[in-house]
């Protein structure tokens, strides 16, 4: 048996240094979902340790895009971009 999803196909680019820009194909564009845009800056999970994520947004799943500001530490040359649905939770990396 499948469980329901809300989401898929995530997708995420930085534009410069000052946005992420997301974009996602939304099951029902009729129904209002709400999920969280996560993000983390580190890679912790290689060495067996754990990754802090921050929530930075809010966003309706029916949209299917989102453009959310965002300032990439200076250290870091990627970010892990995860969207949580109610019934799903996807993941990206995007490269600096």
């Amino acid at each position: 048996m499948l469980k329901e999803v809300d989401a898929f196909d995530l997708k995420a680019s930085l534009n410069g240094n000052k946005s992420l820009e997301m974009n996602w194909n939304a099951i029902n564009k009729e129904k209002d979902v709400q999920a969280e845009v996560l993000v983390s800056f580190t890679n912790n999970i290689k060495e067996g340790g754990k990754d802090t994520f921050q929530k930075i947004a809010d966003v309706n799943v029916k949209e299917g895009k989102a453009s959310i500001p965002v300032k990439l530490p200076k250290n870091s040359e990627f970010l892990k971009v995860v969207l949580k649905t109610p019934n799903n939770t996807l993941n990206y990396w995007v490269q600096k």
